[in-house]
Protein backbone atom coordinates (compact mmCIF):
# COMPACT_ATOMS: atom_id res chain seq x y z
CA UNK A 1 0.00 0.00 0.00
CA UNK A 2 1.12 3.47 -1.14
CA UNK A 3 -0.05 6.52 0.09
CA UNK A 4 0.64 9.69 -1.70
CA UNK A 5 -0.12 12.90 0.55
CA UNK A 6 -0.39 16.04 -1.69
CA UNK A 7 -2.06 18.20 1.04
CA UNK A 8 -2.72 18.91 4.43
CA UNK A 9 -6.32 17.57 4.14
CA UNK A 10 -6.67 17.80 8.68
CA UNK A 11 -6.65 21.50 7.47
CA UNK A 12 -9.28 21.14 4.37
CA UNK A 13 -12.11 23.96 5.13
CA UNK A 14 -14.51 21.43 4.77
CA UNK A 15 -13.02 18.06 5.58
CA UNK A 16 -15.49 14.74 6.13
CA UNK A 17 -16.19 13.74 9.43
CA UNK A 18 -14.15 10.34 9.52
CA UNK A 19 -11.41 11.95 7.69
CA UNK A 20 -8.93 12.10 10.99
CA UNK A 21 -9.69 8.07 11.72
CA UNK A 22 -9.59 7.48 7.77
CA UNK A 23 -6.03 9.23 7.31
CA UNK A 24 -4.72 6.93 10.76
CA UNK A 25 -5.91 3.94 8.85
CA UNK A 26 -4.19 4.78 5.92
CA UNK A 27 -0.94 5.30 8.16
CA UNK A 28 -0.90 2.30 9.69
CA UNK A 29 -1.29 0.49 6.52
CA UNK A 30 1.31 1.98 4.25
CA UNK A 31 4.33 0.62 3.30
CA UNK A 32 5.22 3.36 1.41
CA UNK A 33 4.60 7.08 2.40
CA UNK A 34 4.86 9.92 -0.20
CA UNK A 35 4.91 13.22 0.25
CA UNK A 36 5.05 16.78 -2.06
CA UNK A 37 6.40 19.33 0.97
CA UNK A 38 8.87 20.04 3.45
CA UNK A 39 5.92 20.54 5.78
CA UNK A 40 3.89 17.06 4.85
CA UNK A 41 7.35 14.90 5.11
CA UNK A 42 8.14 15.90 8.91
CA UNK A 43 4.19 16.07 9.96
CA UNK A 44 3.65 12.58 8.42
CA UNK A 45 7.93 11.29 9.31
CA UNK A 46 6.43 11.67 12.94
CA UNK A 47 3.82 9.33 12.80
CA UNK A 48 5.52 7.07 11.07
CA UNK A 49 8.69 5.53 9.16
CA UNK A 50 9.03 5.29 5.18
CA UNK A 51 8.08 8.57 4.37
CA UNK A 52 9.88 10.19 1.48
CA UNK A 53 9.65 13.68 -0.06
CA UNK A 54 9.42 13.46 -3.84
CA UNK A 55 8.45 16.91 -6.20
CA UNK A 56 6.25 16.73 -8.59
CA UNK A 57 7.59 17.18 -12.39
CA UNK A 58 6.40 18.77 -15.76
CA UNK A 59 6.54 18.31 -19.39
CA UNK A 60 9.27 19.51 -21.75
CA UNK A 61 6.60 21.40 -23.56
CA UNK A 62 6.41 24.30 -20.76
CA UNK A 63 10.16 24.87 -21.13
CA UNK A 64 10.90 28.51 -22.07
CA UNK A 65 13.43 30.72 -22.01
CA UNK A 66 13.88 33.54 -18.82
CA UNK A 67 12.04 36.75 -19.39
CA UNK A 68 14.13 39.67 -20.32
CA UNK A 69 13.86 42.88 -17.70
CA UNK A 70 10.87 44.93 -18.26
CA UNK A 71 7.40 46.32 -17.18
CA UNK A 72 5.13 43.66 -15.90
CA UNK A 73 1.59 43.97 -17.44
CA UNK A 74 -0.32 40.74 -17.78
CA UNK A 75 -0.46 38.16 -15.05
CA UNK A 76 -1.96 34.74 -14.80
CA UNK A 77 -3.11 32.15 -12.11
CA UNK A 78 -3.86 29.03 -13.38
CA UNK A 79 -5.66 26.34 -11.26
CA UNK A 80 -9.23 26.59 -9.39
CA UNK A 81 -10.80 29.37 -8.26
CA UNK A 82 -11.87 28.67 -4.50
CA UNK A 83 -11.40 29.51 -1.24
CA UNK A 84 -7.61 28.96 -1.26
CA UNK A 85 -6.39 31.87 -3.11
CA UNK A 86 -5.52 35.13 -1.41
CA UNK A 87 -7.98 37.05 -3.43
CA UNK A 88 -6.62 39.71 -1.74
CA UNK A 89 -3.58 40.02 -3.45
CA UNK A 90 -5.69 39.74 -6.60
CA UNK A 91 -6.93 42.41 -5.92
CA UNK A 92 -4.18 44.31 -4.93
CA UNK A 93 -2.55 43.85 -8.06
CA UNK A 94 -5.14 44.90 -10.24
CA UNK A 95 -5.76 47.93 -8.09
CA UNK A 96 -2.09 48.78 -8.96
CA UNK A 97 -3.22 48.71 -12.13
CA UNK A 98 -1.76 44.60 -13.59
CA UNK A 99 -3.69 42.90 -15.67
CA UNK A 100 -4.83 39.87 -13.78
CA UNK A 101 -6.45 36.39 -14.80
CA UNK A 102 -7.65 33.67 -13.66
CA UNK A 103 -7.59 30.84 -16.16
CA UNK A 104 -9.67 27.78 -14.84
CA UNK A 105 -12.75 26.10 -13.04
CA UNK A 106 -14.39 28.26 -10.49
CA UNK A 107 -15.23 25.93 -7.67
CA UNK A 108 -16.65 28.73 -5.33
CA UNK A 109 -17.53 32.11 -6.27
CA UNK A 110 -15.33 34.44 -5.12
CA UNK A 111 -15.59 38.11 -3.38
CA UNK A 112 -16.23 41.24 -5.68
CA UNK A 113 -13.10 41.98 -7.43
CA UNK A 114 -11.57 45.43 -9.15
CA UNK A 115 -11.67 46.15 -13.15
CA UNK A 116 -8.48 44.55 -14.24
CA UNK A 117 -9.08 40.96 -13.17
CA UNK A 118 -10.98 38.57 -15.78
CA UNK A 119 -12.11 35.30 -16.28
CA UNK A 120 -10.68 32.16 -18.52
CA UNK A 121 -12.28 28.82 -18.92
CA UNK A 122 -10.23 25.90 -18.03
CA UNK A 123 -8.10 24.46 -20.62
CA UNK A 124 -6.56 21.21 -21.71
CA UNK A 125 -3.57 20.64 -19.93
CA UNK A 126 -1.40 20.50 -23.30
CA UNK A 127 -3.20 23.77 -24.18
CA UNK A 128 -1.44 25.23 -21.36
CA UNK A 129 1.82 26.42 -23.01
CA UNK A 130 0.70 28.37 -25.04
CA UNK A 131 -1.51 30.24 -23.21
CA UNK A 132 0.40 31.10 -21.05
CA UNK A 133 3.50 32.33 -23.50
CA UNK A 134 0.96 35.98 -23.66
CA UNK A 135 1.37 36.74 -20.12
CA UNK A 136 4.64 38.15 -18.63
CA UNK A 137 4.65 36.55 -14.85
CA UNK A 138 2.58 34.16 -13.25
CA UNK A 139 1.04 33.69 -10.16
CA UNK A 140 0.79 31.31 -6.83
CA UNK A 141 -1.57 33.53 -4.72
CA UNK A 142 -2.60 31.15 -1.70
CA UNK A 143 -4.06 32.23 0.98
CA UNK A 144 -2.50 32.05 4.44
CA UNK A 145 -4.12 28.95 6.09
CA UNK A 146 -3.98 25.54 7.96
CA UNK A 147 -5.02 23.95 4.77
CA UNK A 148 -1.87 25.53 2.67
CA UNK A 149 0.36 24.94 5.23
CA UNK A 150 1.81 21.84 3.38
CA UNK A 151 1.09 23.49 -0.55
CA UNK A 152 3.77 23.04 -2.84
CA UNK A 153 1.27 22.94 -6.38
CA UNK A 154 2.01 20.83 -8.88
CA UNK A 155 1.97 24.05 -10.96
CA UNK A 156 4.68 25.74 -9.50
CA UNK A 157 7.47 23.38 -11.48
CA UNK A 158 5.34 24.36 -14.58
CA UNK A 159 5.80 27.97 -14.02
CA UNK A 160 9.22 28.23 -13.53
CA UNK A 161 9.70 25.99 -16.30
CA UNK A 162 8.21 28.38 -18.53
CA UNK A 163 11.05 31.01 -17.67
CA UNK A 164 8.44 33.91 -16.38
CA UNK A 165 8.86 35.29 -13.31
CA UNK A 166 6.77 33.74 -10.73
CA UNK A 167 5.06 35.72 -7.70
CA UNK A 168 4.19 33.53 -5.10
CA UNK A 169 2.39 33.69 -1.21
CA UNK A 170 4.86 33.50 1.34
CA UNK A 171 3.49 30.17 2.63
CA UNK A 172 5.83 28.01 4.63
CA UNK A 173 6.52 24.83 1.91
CA UNK A 174 7.46 27.63 -0.49
CA UNK A 175 10.10 29.40 1.44
CA UNK A 176 12.51 26.87 0.32
CA UNK A 177 11.82 27.98 -3.38
CA UNK A 178 12.74 31.99 -2.42
CA UNK A 179 15.42 31.86 -4.67
CA UNK A 180 13.40 31.12 -7.77
CA UNK A 181 10.22 33.10 -6.66
CA UNK A 182 9.04 36.83 -5.85
CA UNK A 183 7.71 36.21 -2.48
CA UNK A 184 4.95 38.56 -0.99
CA UNK A 185 4.36 38.42 2.15
CA UNK A 186 1.02 39.28 2.51
CA UNK A 187 -1.63 40.26 -0.03
CA UNK A 188 -0.11 44.14 0.03
CA UNK A 189 2.97 43.11 -0.80
CA UNK A 190 2.54 41.26 -4.22
CA UNK A 191 2.66 44.79 -6.63
CA UNK A 192 5.83 45.36 -4.89
CA UNK A 193 6.76 41.57 -5.62
CA UNK A 194 5.87 42.42 -9.25
CA UNK A 195 7.99 45.27 -9.53
CA UNK A 196 11.39 43.35 -8.19
CA UNK A 197 10.40 40.89 -11.08
CA UNK A 198 10.61 43.81 -13.57
CA UNK A 199 13.25 44.99 -12.07
CA UNK A 200 14.89 41.17 -12.44
CA UNK A 201 16.14 39.17 -16.04
CA UNK A 202 15.05 36.05 -14.73
CA UNK A 203 18.40 34.38 -15.98
CA UNK A 204 18.80 33.43 -12.66
CA UNK A 205 15.79 32.81 -10.79
CA UNK A 206 14.67 30.26 -13.56
CA UNK A 207 14.16 26.78 -13.05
Amino acid sequence: VVYDCVDNFAGHPTPPADLSATQGQLLARADLVLTTSRYLYEEKSRRRGNVHLLHHGTSEAFLGKPRPAGPLRRLCYFGTVWSALDFGAIAALAEAGYSVTLAGPVKEPPPALPPGVEFAPALPHESLPAFLAGFDALLLPYAASDYNKGVVPAKLYECLATGKPVLASALPSLEEYAGLLYLARGSADFPAAARRAAESDGAEDSA
